[in-house]
């Protein structure tokens, strides 16, 4: 009994599975293997099995979107092969990619749950590529089994893939979309579909998450689901069997939780297995997600289900697109760089025999040959496609699709679309196809890239055309048409047409030179009349080739050239040529010139004088009433007399209308002429002006008198007189004065006529104050040297000398003698002060040494002596000689024994004098800085010598003298050298200085001497020794401009000229003495 039930159960268990994989069409629920006894014995019974019946649907062989795709079928067991759509997308091996529709419309994968997108697994396996290739992770807390990081991940969406240009055209790779789906435990919950096996979660923890990636691998929970046709089980699959690759092995995704090296693989029986990361026998099989919203048409495969394609002509024998249940299919996708419409002005035309010719442009993005356009597509759908809406949603069905034949290039020679992106073509309304277009059904135009392949198309939006029936000849009756009235607005005149299949009413246009007129005619122009036709609904004046249609106006054939096919389909017929009529004149009026010139003319230009080019005011004949305008006239003298160019002189001159300017009037018998008298501009006064000016004497007997003066520029020579009112005496020679008494002096200066500008004469006064002293006025205290004995011995500043009753006075040592210096220079009497008392102080000797005379020769046993006179104050001293060599030495006991002592009050007595004991004083030596006797500043020894000697000026002692003479000589110590040279920088950015004399003997200035000297106003030479290489860099630069220059006269222009390289400004005033 036992082996009886045994043996049904196992029967009923084998009827069971095979009633399963039968392929038998059930309906859906579940069913159960059973021990049915036909004894009263009990019955036994599997587990219900659910069954998951699959049947291809009867679709569309082209549709819009992907609606004629649906889900995989759930395997009801692991021995149910994959079945579902198909979908060819990319390319590898230069051969289209044949992939699964794992789920055809899901938002799964989409960062904001809302994007569309079709899940796409290879049904092939590509690549014989590692998950990783170190077995080592490249980011820091990661793990080698880390999807994330992975080289396989790098791979498929880097160059190797995603960005070779060989797997993916432009447009293939932006419609794939970013795929972005969080990590998550494996799911457990067969009501979902998806119920992964305790087998696969005990290898692989978690769904591995996807993070915006384009190319993926599968996860062992999206093999593990059966909504994308594959079996829940962790054992061998048929469904998910792929060929390809290393021993038919392909990897997944998942990371093992045990090994940090270990992934997932689909093993070639189709079971889970777990491998390391640098396995050699799994390959890749990748996955993507396709955006529907860049998907325009999905299509049966040509290859595979033996669809003819959309490359077919569309002609009156097409037949409609039919239904199929064929379950591959191929794509075309929307590229955004392709658009097509018609030529511009053209219009798709039906011709009797039904062959429709369309005017096509097209626009591409594309560079690559694999997505260029080739082929102008016709679609015919039953209702209006709506680009608003994206495929998927559109409510029309597309009932015909086909390419334009016949194709011609703009030339009109035949062509390929790939060469003509502006040309036209034909096609013809399918004989099937009934009712009227634009509401029964609708024709579009596609730009396209088409594959005689599986491979993917590219297609443009589709473009609405509607066909209108060409009118070849039409006959035109147009009223006659007025002029343009002159100086009018042109008329808005619009006319009837009688043509044929035109719309009745048209509007006349005017043109001058090719060009539309608006607003006003102008005078005796010549205007062109123009219509423009337009095609009543349905019909068109211009072909599809751009000829516009022939035009009979009037009764009379127009000529071609004279009719214009515009780019809105309509056109222009010219009528004719019309002239507008001439206006009248009423009456001219004199040109309103002035009385009297404002200028000054001369014979040869007064005529076409800016004062002369006034217009006539000329009244013309109005419509509604007179206008009054501006006409040109010429000038000319009247009764042909000279030019009188006299200032204030009156000439009569005659004016006429141009006669251009009323050529395009009618001039009625008007008078158009006249004269009228202008006087001259009278002669034109100048300027002469300068105050009355008090200024003080600087030592100069010369003044110039022009710079007082602001003479204008267009007076004529002036002349200069010193009147007799003057009170100081002196004489004038052209510009420079020569004072002989200083006071006050009138002077006058006289212009001639010069030209057009008047004489004129002006007077000023200049007074001439005396100074307060001479510039080189002496000290009040002098030391003098031990030689000078008297007073007229001391030397005085040149100019100067002794009272005469002083001469004589005696000069004791260190004892102040008071005497008088007198100025008795060339201007004396022109100074407030010429005498200075003066305290003068004899300095001690410092004698001067002779070679001195032995008074005692030296002994063995004694000393000598030898005895010095000064050879200025004849003071002695004298110095010890050694004793002899040789001389035995004395006991130095007995020598002081024997030596009398001397009482102290004689020693006292009998002790030299100071001026008999002081040492030789020698003179300085070259270089050394010393000060000046007389204290006014320091110098620079450059040649020590009693007679020669000679030194440099270094600084001044006092630091706010106005006034500074650097003398000839000066005596320091009591010798005498002579002043040769100005130091460096001696008086750089002195702001005091006013005066400054340089004496005869200075043969060299140093560099920047004088620089910044702002204030100095006279700067006297007396040296006749100075040369440009004498003078150092920027010697005098930063002088006043107006400060006033004197040199001898032998010197002046070498001296100009030197001065000037050395800083001097060129503008300050330059004089000889």
């Amino acid at each position: 009994m036992n082996r009886q039930r045994n043996r049904k159960r196992l029967f009923s268990s084998i009827l069971c599975l095979s009633l399963a994989l039968s392929g038998l069409t059930v309906p859906a629920g579940k069913v159960q293997a059973e021990d049915i006894n036909e004894e009263k014995e009990t019955e036994y019974a599997s587990e219900p099995v659910e069954i998951y019946p699959w049947e291809a649907p009867t679709v569309k062989t082209m549709d819009f979107g992907t609606g004629n795709m649906i889900d995989p079928a759930r395997p009801n067991n692991s021995k149910d092969a994959w079945k579902g759509c198909f979908v060819y997308y990319g390319s590898y091996d230069d051969k289209p990619v044949k992939y699964r529709v794992l789920d055809a419309s899901t938002t799964d994968y989409s960062a904001d749950g809302k994007t569309q997108t079709m899940l796409l697994d290879c049904d092939s396996i590509l690549c014989d590529w590692k998950f990783d290739e170190d077995l080592e992770a490249n980011v820091t807390g990661k793990k080698a089994n880390d999807w994330s990081i992975s080289d396989v991940k790098t791979s498929l969406n880097g160059t190797d893939f995603l960005d070779n240009e060989d797997v993916f055209t432009s447009v293939e790779k932006s419609a794939i979309a970013q795929s972005t789906k969080a990590g998550h435990a494996l799911t457990t919950d067969s009501k979902t579909g998806v119920n992964v096996s305790g087998g696969t979660q005990g290898a692989f923890v978690n769904y591995i998450a996807l993070d915006g990636e384009q190319i993926f691998l599968l996860d062992a929970e999206d093999v593990s689901n059966g909504a994308y046709g594959y079996s829940m089980a962790k054992e061998p699959a048929e469904n998910r069997k792929k060929t390809g690759g290393s021993d038919n092995c392909w990897w997944l995704r998942s990371a093992s939780i045990m090994e940090d090296f270990i992934v997932g693989f689909i093993y070639f029986d189709g079971d889970i297995y777990e491998l390391g990361v640098d396995g050699n026998v799994p390959s890749v099989s990748p996955a993507l997600n396709v955006k529907l919203s860049s998907v325009l048409f999905s299509s049966a495969s040509i290859s595979e289900t033996g669809f003819a394609g959309k490359s077919s002509a569309l002609n009156s024998e097409s037949t409609a697109i039919g239904t199929t249940q064929d379950v591959v299919w191929k794509l075309t996708l929307k590229d955004e760089g392709k658009a097509v419409t018609l030529t511009e002005g053209r219009s798709v035309t039906k011709a009797g025999d039904g062959t429709i010719t369309v005017p096509y442009t097209y626009t591409d993005g594309a560079t690559a040959d694999k997505e260029k356009v080739n082929q102008i597509s016709v679609m015919i759908t039953d209702k209006a496609y709506d680009a608003a809406k994206e495929a998927d949603a559109q409510e029309a069905q597309i009932l015909y699709y086909g390419a334009l034949e016949n194709i011609r290039n703009d030339r009109g020679e035949a062509s390929t679309v790939a060469q003509a992106a502006t040309g036209t073509g034909t096609f013809s309304i399918p004989s099937g196809l009934t009712g009227t277009m634009g509401e029964d059904y609708h024709v579009y135009l596609l730009a396209e890239h088409m594959n005689m392949d599986n491979s993917t198309d590219y297609a443009s939006e589709p473009f609405e055309v509607e066909v209108k029936t060409p009118v070849d000849r039409t006959e035109v009756e147009v009223p006659s048409i007025e002029a343009p009235i002159a100086e009018l607005p042109f008329a808005a005149t619009e006319v009837s047409i009688s043509g044929t299949n035109l719309l009745s009413k048209a509007m006349i246009t005017w043109s001058k030179d090719g060009k539309t007129v608006s607003g006003n005619a102008e005078l005796n122009t010549t205007y062109t009349a123009s219509v423009t036709l337009t095609a009543a609904d349905g019909y068109a004046l211009i072909d599809a080739s751009g000829v516009a249609a022939d035009v009979i106006l009037n009764g009379k054939t127009v000529d071609s050239s004279d009719i214009t096919a515009n780019v809105d389909g309509t056109i222009t017929v010219i009528l004719g040529d019309y002239t507008s009529v001439k206006r009248k004149l009423i009456e001219v009026t004199a040109p309103a010139v002035p009385v009297e010139f404002a200028n000054y003319y001369t014979a040869e230009n007064v005529l076409s004088a800016r004062e002369l080019s006034v217009p006539a005011k000329v009244t013309l004949e109005g419509i509604t009433k007179p206008e009054i305008v501006d006409m040109e006239v010429e000038w000319l003298l009247a009764n042909a007399d000279p030019y009188d160019s006299t200032p204030g002189a009156a000439n009569t001159f005659q004016w006429v209308l141009k006669e251009s300017a009323y050529a395009d009037y009618d001039k009625n018998n008007v008078v158009i002429d006249g004269t009228v008298t202008i006087q001259n501009k009278d002669y034109t006064p100048v300027s002469i002006s300068g105050p009355d000016v008090e200024i003080t004497y600087d030592g100069s007997h010369t003044l110039d008198v022009s710079k007082y003066f602001t003479i204008d520029a267009n007076a004529g020579a002036p002349t200069y007189e010193l009147l007799g009112t003057s009170t100081g005496t002196g004489t004038l020679n052209d510009t420079t004065l020569t004072m002989h008494t200083l006071g006050t002096f009138a002077i006058r200066v006289s212009t001639a006529m010069n030209g057009v500008y008047q004489e004129s004469e002006h007077t000023l006064t200049i007074t001439v104050n005396k100074a307060a002293a001479p510039a080189n006025k002496p000290e009040s205290a002098i030391n003098t040297i031990y030689t000078n004995d008297t007073v007229e011995k001391v030397t005085l500043p040149e100019d100067w000398i002794w009272k005469t009753e002083d001469k004589t006075k005696a000069l004791e040592v260190d004892k102040a003698v008071t005497a008088t210096a007198i100025y008795n220079g060339a201007d004396k009497g022109n100074y407030v002060t010429e005498s200075v008392e003066i305290s003068i102080t004899r300095q001690v000797c410092t004698h001067i040494w002779d070679n001195g005379v032995v008074t005692k020769e030296p002994t063995t046993s004694e000393k000598g002596e030898k005895t010095y006179t000064c050879s200025v104050c004849k003071a002695v001293r004298t110095e010890e000689i050694p004793v002899k060599e040789g001389t035995p030495a004395k006991d130095e006991t007995q020598a002081k024994d024997e030596t009398p002592a001397k009482d102290e009050t004689q020693a006292k007595d009998e002790a030299p004098t100071k001026d008999e004991t002081s040492k030789e004083k020698t003179l300085p030596a070259v270089g050394t800085k010393v000060t000046s006797d007389d204290g006014k500043a320091t110098y620079k020894i450059t040649r020590s010598s009693l007679k020669n000697g000679t030194v440099t000026y270094a600084a001044t002692t006092n630091k706010k003298a106005s006034t500074i003479v650097i003398p000839d000589t000066v005596v320091v110590s009591g010798v005498t050298y002579q002043v040769t040279a100005v130091e460096k920088n001696a008086f750089a950015n002195n702001k005091k200085l006013k005066t400054v004399t340089i004496g005869k003997n200075v043969t060299a200035i140093g560099a920047k001497a004088f620089y910044g000297c702002k204030n100095i106003k006279t700067l006297i030479i007396k040296s006749k020794k100075l040369t440009t290489k004498k003078i150092g860099s920027k010697a005098f630069s930063k002088t006043p401009k107006k400060m006033t220059v004197k040199v001898p006269k032998n010197k002046f222009k070498a001296y100009k000229k030197m001065l000037i390289k050395r800083g001097v400004d060129k503008k300050v005033k330059f004089k000889k003495f």
